[in-house]
């Protein structure tokens, strides 16, 4: 979160935290688990990222990695509405997401103009949506911007970088469909995918994040989701262990140092 409150107030709606700033936010802090979109509302600013350069007028946006090193300049007299969005579903529907910080999204385009109609009509409502439609409207937010992405030009990737997002997507569905796995480790994975564990490093070692720090984030989020549907009745305990947490009060201790609550808490929060 960030250090100090900003100016223009904030809103979550699920797992995507809103917020409107006239002047610019403070260092946030290094999270890999973490992507910002800045939407442009008057003035200008620029978002440098990655050696790109994403300049903003209003309506453009751009997404930008809270993990790496970024700079954002603003003009006078300038307004967002800045986005903080969790990294793990915007991976997932966006596979080539580390291509494509620092790149102008254009308010001229219909998808573009959808998502900021989107995020101000949440940001702006009067009333707060109950928890179940709160994380609906989160992945429709997160699902429109991974189209929008996903209509960039962005530079073609080179036939090794292909080849290693290829196996980059094996290793993660093969992670998410054995989370349960409280083993699984980067040599088992690579045993299931006939893949050496020192090929698999070096396959995270460009990413945001390692295998493990990856497994760890995936592993919270997905219990983060289990306790938010309103329809679970598993007991804490149970979601963690689902999950690849061998014990509850290591899991406790996790959750509450990653989304600054506890587990109970966050289900009471979402009206489970």
């Amino acid at each position: 979160m960030m250090q100090s409150q900003p100016q223009g107030g904030r809103r979550a709606i699920g797992m995507i935290d809103m917020l409107q700033l006239s002047t610019p936010q403070p260092a946030w802090p290094p999270d890999a688990g973490t992507f910002l979109l800045a939407i442009q509302r008057r003035g200008a600013s620029k978002v440098h990222q990655h050696g790109r350069t994403a300049q903003l007028g209003p309506g453009d946006m751009a997404l930008y990695a809270a993990a790496d090193d970024y700079r954002v300049a603003w003009q006078a007299a300038s307004e967002q509405l800045l986005l903080v969005l969790p990294a793990a579903p915007l991976r997932s529907a966006c596979p080539e997401l580390d291509q494509l910080t620092a790149v102008t999204l254009k308010h001229g385009q219909p998808m573009v103009a959808l998502l900021g109609i989107m995020a101000d009509s949440h940001f702006h409502a009067v009333q707060e949506l109950p928890p179940p439609a709160a994380a609906h409207a989160a992945h429709a937010l997160i699902a429109t911007l991974a189209g929008c992405l996903l209509t960039l030009d962005n530079p073609a990737p080179t036939e090794r970088s292909r080849l290693s997002q290829y196996h980059l997507q094996r290793i993660r569905q093969y992670a998410l469909a054995n989370l349960a796995d409280t083993e699984l480790s980067v040599a088992r994975v690579g045993a299931a995918l006939g893949m050496s564990a020192a090929h698999i490093h070096r396959l995270f070692a460009d990413e945001a994040q390692t295998f493990a720090a990856w497994l760890w984030e995936s592993r919270l989020r997905a219990c983060q989701q289990a306790l938010r549907q309103s329809s679970a009745r598993l007991s804490i305990s149970a979601i963690a262990f689902q999950n690849g947490f061998a014990h509850a009060t290591h899991f406790s201790r996790a959750f509450r140092a990653r989304f600054g609550m506890t587990a109970s808490a966050w289900r009471n929060s979402a009206g489970a």
